[in-house]
C-alpha cells in the first residue's frame, strides 16, 4: 500500500543558503549562524539548503504522525528568529535532557531549542546534542 505524504507549508527550496545568512542584520547573530550550519553539517554529513524562506535545514526525514500521516521534513534545522536561534529538534527536545541540564542558558519548546546567542552555551555539549539528534532522526525516520 502506498503511504500518503503530508503536503508541508515549508518545503527545500533553490534559495541561496549563504544569501539568507548574509542578510542576518547583527553581526553576533550571523557568526552565530555560519557556526551552526558548520555544526549541523558535521552532525549530518549533509549540505545545508533553505526550507521555505527563513529556515536553514539539512537533510531529510518522513516522519509518520499520530494519524499515520507522513509529513517531510529536514533531519536538523535552525532559523535566526528575531528574538533567538530557533533550533529543530525532530526527535523532540527530550531526547536529550542530560545535555540540555548542562548546555547553559537555553530555552525549550517541545521540538525547538531556543538560544539568545551562542556564547550563552557550551558549543560541545551543543555539537553533542546535534549529533545525537541526527543519528537519532535516522534510526527513527529513516528515508526511503
Amino acid at each position: 500500500m502506498a503511504v500518503k505524504i503530508a503536503k508541508a507549508k515549508t518545503v527545500p527550496t533553490t534559495g541561496s543558503v549563504q544569501a539568507f545568512l548574509d542578510g542576518v542584520a547583527d553581526p553576533v547573530r550571523r557568526a552565530d549562524c555560519y557556526t551552526l550550519v558548520e555544526l549541523m553539517k558535521k552532525a549530518t554529513r549533509e549540505e545545508p539548503r533553505m526550507w521555505g524562506s527563513s529556515i536553514v535545514g539539512f537533510g531529510d526525514a518522513h516522519c509518520r504522525g499520530a494519524g499515520g500521516r507522513v509529513s517531510h521534513a529536514a533531519m536538523l534545522a535552525f532559523s535566526p528568529r528575531k528574538k533567538d536561534l530557533s533550533i529543530y529538534l525532530l526527535d523532540g527536545v527530550d531526547a536529550h535532557g542530560p545535555d540540555l541540564d548542562v548546555l547553559c542558558i537555553h530555552a525549550c519548546g517541545k521540538g525547538c531549542l531556543y538560544l539568545s546567542t551562542l556564547a550563552d552555551v557550551d558549543v560541545k555539549v551543543l555539537a553533542r546534542i546535534l549529533t545525537n539528534s541526527a543519528k537519532n532522526v535516522k534510526r527513527l525516520f529513516p528515508v526511503q
